[in-house]
């Protein structure tokens, strides 16, 4: 079960806007039914015995120490950007996992793919879905690499199904880190 859980949770595709809009909670069913199951033997060896009572309780406190975990967004001080149209150039993005250019907008036509969004660094173009993956939120987008890639100027040219915001700031760039604290 635990297998099962890692090795989705490590599928970059599996987003958590994806987990509803698209139906992906179906990967965790089998999941779900592990779990009532082993509930069920949990609940009758607490029952009977102090040693289960015991690995329940250590159980219970290294679940609560993993549990309050969230992503936070850190800005890149030396980050700048221009937008012409529905391009938008930064003259540095750092090529490394884990940065994200998150850019502010609002999508009309939500689609499951890459519907024309188009990421060049260095005037190379970068393969959606193999380079990066762009995760559409509430309040725009997100690009975010999928490996290493090269640093330096990138150009993003955003889809006609997106309008950007008009209120500053539209762009930014930055590191996405994992908080572990209540």
């Amino acid at each position: 079960m635990l297998t099962n859980v890692v090795l989705y949770l490590a599928f970059r595709g599996l987003q958590t806007g994806g987990l509803f809009l698209y139906e992906n909670q179906h990967y965790f069913k089998i999941v779900s039914v592990c779990s009532l199951v082993l509930s069920v033997v949990l609940v009758d060896s607490f029952a009977r015995s102090w040693r289960a009572r015991r690995v329940c309780l250590v159980a219970f406190i290294v679940m609560c120490g993993l549990l309050p975990w969230r992503v936070g967004f850190v800005p890149d001080p030396t980050a700048s950007y221009t937008v012409q149209g529905q391009r938008v150039f930064l003259p540095h993005v750092n090529g490394r996992l884990g940065y994200v250019v998150l850019i502010r907008g609002q999508r009309h036509d939500p689609a499951f793919e890459n519907d024309g969004l188009v990421l060049k660094i260095n005037g190379q173009v970068m393969r959606t879905r193999f380079d990066y993956a762009d995760v559409f939120s509430a309040d725009g987008l997100a690009i975010e690499p999928l490996r290493d890639m090269p640093s330096g100027a990138a150009e993003i040219d955003v889809s006609a199904s997106m309008t950007l915001a008009s209120s500053e700031p539209m762009v930014a760039a930055g590191w996405l880190k994992i908080y572990f604290h209540i």
